[in-house]
This record gives C-alpha cells, structure tokens and sequence, in this order.
C-alpha cells in the first residue's frame, strides 16, 4: 500500500565499507570517495512494493493500453521513463536496454514517456526505431494526468521532465516486490539484475480472514472466548483490551500518541520487503514530541526483513521480529493458538490493500446530502460555503504542482494534497423511508470517498446508518438530530444536538432537586422528530429518580400553547419545561406569584431571546451548547473574513453565521485530515486522522471547545443551562 519505502543493498561491484546516510528512513547513497569514482558504488539497488494506477495510457499504434492489466501478465518487466528529446540520460538508459534486450528474450520492456504533450505515438515510432526496439519492448504515452499519476505511483516524480532522475523498475512476476534502479548501469549489469530478481511471496497459510478481523478488531477469538496477553511483561489484558486495533487502530496505520510512535500493520507494511515509507517517517518525526528512544527508532526506519507466517508467529507470541530484536513491552505477547493465528495472519495480509472507492489517481470524490425537510437557510448555509470552499482549494493545486519534491517525504505529502476534490451534491426527495435506498443507489452509481457536511430538519438516522453500513465517513453535518446511540464508527458530529440539551437540563435539574422534598417538572414539547428527541432525553435523565416527578404534554403540530397550562392539574410544578420554538411562547400568559423556573432551547429559539410576558424573564433558562458572543476569537474573525472574501458569508442571522462558520471548520479540517494521509488514502484512516486533528483546527468560536479522540463522535462536548436574561443574542 506504501509506495516509496526502501530495503537497501549495496550494488554489485562496490567496493569498502562506506556508509551510508539514514534520514527519515530514506536511504542516501554516499558521496564517491577522494580517491576517484572506482571505489563509488555505479548504481543504487532497493526493494519496493508500488502500487500501480489503473490507468489507460496510448501505444505507439495508438491504442489504448491499461497498465495495470499489462504489469500483472507472467513474466519479467522492466518499466523506465524517457522523452525523446532528452539529450543524456534518456539517449544512456535507453541505449542499455537496447544492448541488453537480446540477452533478455523473455522480458518485456515498458518504456512510458513524462512528456505526453510533445511525444506522439508517431514520435515514439521513431524514437523506438533508432533504438531498434525488439517487439516485446513497447513505448507509450497518454494523457498528462495519467502519465503523472504512474510517476508519482513509482515515485518518480520530480517536480518537471528536466529534473527526472536515470531509473528503472524491474520486477520477476506479479506478486513479486518490484527492483528500483538508481543510476547508469551496464548492460551486463541490467542482465545480472534481471538474473537475480527476487520471486514472489510464497501462499500464505490458510486462514479465515473474517475470523481474523474479529480477533484485531474486538479481541474476541473464533471460540467466543476474549484474546489473553500480556503486556509490560507482567501485566494482563484480555479482550478488546488486547485487541490490536485499540493501538495500530482499525486503519492498522498505528500513528503516534504522546511521546509512543506505534508503527503500521498494514498487509504492505508487514509483509512486503521494505521498512516503513518516508512520508509516515517523516510525519512521526515532526508533528509530535517523541521520547528520544521511539524517536531513534523511527529517524533510523529500523529496517527489517519482510514477515512470513514464522516470523508473525515469533513477534505476536515471543515479541521478536524478524530481525531478531526484541520489541518495546507495549507490544502485547500474545496466546493464540495455530488455527487463531492463521486466522489473524490472514486478515493482517488483506488490512490496507483495497483501494478506497471514490480515489482517482488525480481526484478524489465527496458527497454532500440535502434532506428534503432541511430549512432553505441551512441547506444554502452549507452548500454556498461547500463550493466556494472547493473552489478555492482546487485553485491552489498547480501551484503546488510546480513545487519540486526534493525533501524527503514531502513529495509523497503532496500526492495526496494535489488530487483535485470533486463535490457531489445529493438531495433526497420523498419519505424518510425511501432516503436510505437513495443513498445507496448514489453510492452504486457514484462511489465517494467521504460525506462531507450536509444538511438535513428531521433526524439524520436514514444517512447515519447507510454509512456505517458501507463503511462511508460522514463528517459533522448540519442536524438537531445527530444519532448518538449506539456510536457508529464513521459518522462523527458537532454536537449531541436537542438529545444533548435535554440530558444536560436533566442534570440540572437534578443537582438543583431540594433534599427534603420532591420537585415536580412539567414538560410541554412539540410532537415533532425535533420536540420528542428532547423531551425523550430529559425524560431518560430522569428515570428512576424519586426526587423529581415528570408529568407532559405533547403539543401536535400548529396546536397553540394552552393558556391555562399552569392551571391544571391542581398545584403548579416547580419547573415548566417548553421545548417550543418562539413563536409559540406568544401564547404563555405572565406569571403568577407562585411561577415555576422556566426552561427553553436556545436551538429552538433561533439563537435569540423570545418575546416573553412580562415577570418571565427573569425567572427563565436557556439550554445552550453555543459559545457566548464574548467568547470569540481570533480564529472566528479569520473563518469569518475568508467567507466574506469568497463570497459565502451569507446572510445577517446569527444561525446562518454559525452554520457557515462551522461548514468551513470541517471542511478545512477534511483537507488537513486528508493531506496527513499523504498519497496513501483509507477512509479508517481519513476518521482516524479526523478524531486526531480535531482539536488542533483552530475552533471559529461557534461552540466553547471542539475536539475529538480514539472512538469519540461528537466534537462539542458541553452544553450549559443559562439565565435568559443574561444570554445576550448572538451576533449576527
């Protein structure tokens, strides 16, 4: 899955002991000695496992020819990229194979032009004749973003044609790790290396790699009993407690936690021949503060043989890898029997190898969905921020392109940020109960990599469970009614919404419960999905609480407030809860001496005070998880100028401004979450990556604090109960 990652050899023919220059775990060759270029090594030599774009590119009689198709024919290839007017490298290269191919008659040469716009299959022809190229030796070319996309598959890239390097990829069969070339060599050389090309990886054992998943995931072995093992060499752990998940996360991409850099356990990572990839390295190293032992394992890439069925057994068992070194004691040593560990063997192989739908070698897809009951205001709050934020990033990316890719790392960094995003808008139409069947056809039809954002009035359970049920991430959309039970793994919000506010009333009510005698709550709610998911949550808050008696009263939709609702019922309760938008409370007559404390929803108010009857104001309380005006800061004045400058600001209510505030944190914090995936792209990865950074996206000021963290799906975490009366509005 990893591209670019090194197993260094020295070259044939060279001579001393000189070392070489470990640097992010990218292998420098050294510089040739005093004493002249003899005792240098000619060429560079490096295992790698690429993966190969599916791509379309043109032959030199001018049809199509997939690449992916024709690298996984039987039999020796040796790929190399060339333009017919370069005047050194391509002319020594090229000529190599030309004197070699006789020597090779059962290898097939692919030599693929970086300079598609100049070099025609006429040109090639031509190209391909002075060389006299033999018939399994083809030339091609194709359209531009193709042609980019298989450099940078085989790390070629460098920035533009003039910077290329003399390289040739050769590789036994299919399955087989491919032989990167670095350097001139001859073509007695070429021969030898042909000679000696690794095979590929022997069957793995038989396992039953959905067992296996249930043992990383959930700690849980075949027979139902949980997985033992022992960690710090004395301390016990059982179940998803020892799962392998709870560290190297579901992705198996690992990451770092603290001053702990907990490596990759990918199917690639493991077992293909080569240490873990620069871009990785070079993230672990320098956006975390790593204790000095971990960090010197990762600066130096500890290289290591790739792991068979053996030596997977030695280090889940014993803790000694392949290399013969004993791992941290962090590392869990594991009881497993055979049969478990060929189960798990067998779903490690297969962690990380799928190519996420919705990834083109130069796009990446999203999806936005708009439900039919979402308010015009906040489907055009998102969707006018959705575009002008797209715009904007994909205007940025040729001047990323033109950046040379010469730090370690850092070109396979860019891969990733320089894929153009493509946002498809999905509007749901009919029942709520036809939205599921929707979504899926639009999956079908046009698979995406993500849900960004969206919009939707009622409850979000038709998207929230399409999701988790086909693996999609959906990042904080704009819903009072997010699902929040039980927690999915790919659906993540901004808050917990009116079910937020109605636990958080709960237990405020609670704390505010006198000792000696029983309160009484009257709540009144609108029988809508918005007023019966919080009047549900206060109820849940209250349940079994003999202090405080719940007595309500549904209103259905367009029935006024009674005005005599306090009358009734004989003694007035001690607090009056009206899950009502303001327009309701019109309705609500003053209060009398022996008024109840009144408690509303912000949310439902619209963010500002409603017109109460006099004497209400100041016994009256809002839930409200938004920030106070006097909270914002800087961050809210950047988000709020990059809105105005693109056009996206909107409208002059305070609902409408945070919606566009908030729209614009997540999608900045998509594209951050995405770029530190790099070229590498896993939608387990994507959340993961999301959960982490979360907290360091600059908060615009919508909600006091937002983050996130392992398995969390709600980013605002609080919700306070306030005095109206010092509630001022928010600012538009």
């Amino acid at each position: 899955m990893w591209r670019s990652s090194r197993f260094t050899e020295r070259a044939p023919g060279t001579r001393g002991a000189a070392a070489a220059l470990v640097l992010l775990g990218c292998t420098l060759a050294p510089a040739a000695p005093s004493g002249g270029a003899a005792d240098a090594p000619r060429y560079g030599r490096t295992l790698h496992a690429y993966r190969v774009p599916d791509v379309a590119l043109v032959g030199m009689d001018g049809a199509p020819l997939r690449l992916r198709a024709e690298l996984e024919r039987e039999g020796p290839v040796v790929l190399h990229f060339l333009f017919t007017s370069c005047a050194t490298v391509c002319p020594v290269l090229t000529g190599t194979l030309a004197a070699a191919q006789e020597r090779l008659p059962a290898v097939r040469i692919l030599s693929i032009s970086i300079d598609p716009e100049e070099d025609t299959p006429a040109r090639l022809r031509e190209y391909a004749a002075r060389f006299g190229a033999g018939p399994r030796w083809r030339f091609l070319t194709g359209r531009p973003r193709d042609v980019l996309a298989v450099q940078e598959a085989f790390d070629a890239y460098r920035g533009d044609k003039m910077r290329h390097e003399p390289s040739a990829f050769l590789r036994a069969a299919p399955g087989a790790p491919w032989v990167r070339i670095d350097g001139f060599l001859a073509a007695a050389d070429l021969v030898a290396e042909v000679g000696r090309l690794p095979p590929a990886a022997p069957a793995p054992s038989a396992g039953d790699a959905r067992a296996g998943e249930r043992i990383y995931r959930d700690g849980l072995l075949p027979s139902g009993a949980p997985l033992a093992a022992v960690l710090q060499e004395d301390v016990p752990a059982a179940g998803r407690a020892a799962a392998c998940a709870t560290c190297h996360r579901r992705s198996g991409f690992g990451g770092v936690e603290g001053t702990v850099a907990v490596p990759p356990v990918t199917g690639p990572a493991l077992f293909a021949e080569r240490p873990p990839p620069t871009g990785l390295l070079f993230r672990a190293l320098f956006q975390e503060q790593l204790a000095p032992q971990p960090w010197s394992r990762v600066r130096t890439g500890s290289p290591r043989p790739p792991y068979g069925d053996a030596t997977l057994a030695a280090v889940l068992r014993e803790g000694r890898d392949p290399a013969g070194r004993t791992l941290d004691p962090l590392m869990p040593r594991y009881r497993l029997s055979d049969a478990d560990l060929a189960d798990l063997t067998a779903y490690l192989r297969t962690l990380g190898t799928a190519e996420p739908p919705g990834v083109e070698p130069a796009r990446v897809h999203f999806a936005t969905v708009v439900t039919l009951d979402a308010e015009p205001a906040r489907r055009a709050a998102w969707l006018e921020v959705a575009a002008a934020y797209v715009r904007w990033r994909n205007a940025t990316l040729p001047g990323l392109a033109r950046k040379a890719a010469s730090t370690p790392g850092y070109g396979e960094d860019l891969t990733g940020r320089r894929r153009e995003w493509v946002l498809h808008v999905w509007e749901l139409a009919g029942p709520e109960e036809s939205w599921a069947r929707q979504i899926e056809a639009r999956l079908d039809e046009r698979p995406v990599f993500a849900l960004l954002g969206g919009a939707g009035g009622g409850s979000w359970r038709p998207v929230h469970e399409v999701c988790e049920r086909r693996a999609v991430p959906c990042l904080f959309p704009d819903t009072d009614l997010p699902v929040l039970e039980p927690p999915g793994d790919y659906t993540l919000y901004l808050s917990g919404g009116l079910e937020a506010e109605g636990g958080a009333l709960g237990r405020h009510l609670l704390d505010g419960a006198p000792a000696d005698r029983r309160s009484s709550v009257l709540q009144v709610y609108r029988d809508d999905a918005r007023g019966r998911a919080a009047a549900a949550a206060l109820r849940a808050g209250l349940a079994g609480e003999r202090e405080v008696h719940l007595a309500e009263r549904a209103l259905p939709p367009g029935m006024p407030l009674p005005p005599d609702l306090l009358a009734r019922g004989g003694r007035a309760p001690s607090a009056l809860v009206l899950w009502l938008a303001a327009a309701d409370l019109a309705a609500l007559p003053p209060p009398g001496p022996r008024a109840p404390r009144l408690y509303l929803s912000w949310s439902l108010l619209g963010a500002r005070p409603p017109a109460l009857a006099a004497g209400w104001e100041e016994r009256a309380f809002v839930t409200d998880p938004f920030a106070l005006p006097s909270e914002e800061g800087p961050h809210g004045y950047r988000a709020s100028a990059w809105l105005r400058s693109r056009g996206a600001a909107g409208g002059a209510t305070a609902g409408d401004t945070r919606r566009r505030l908030t729209a614009h944190w997540t999608l900045s914090l998509a594209d951050h979450a995405l770029a530190h995936l790099g070229a590498t792209l896993s939608r387990d990865a994507f959340v993961e990556a999301v959960e982490r950074e979360a907290e360091r996206e600059p908060n615009p000021g919508v909600y006091p604090r937002l983050s996130l963290g392992p398995g969390q799906r709600v980013a605002a975490k609080t919700c306070a109960v306030r005095p109206l009366a010092g509630r001022p509005p928010d600012a538009p």
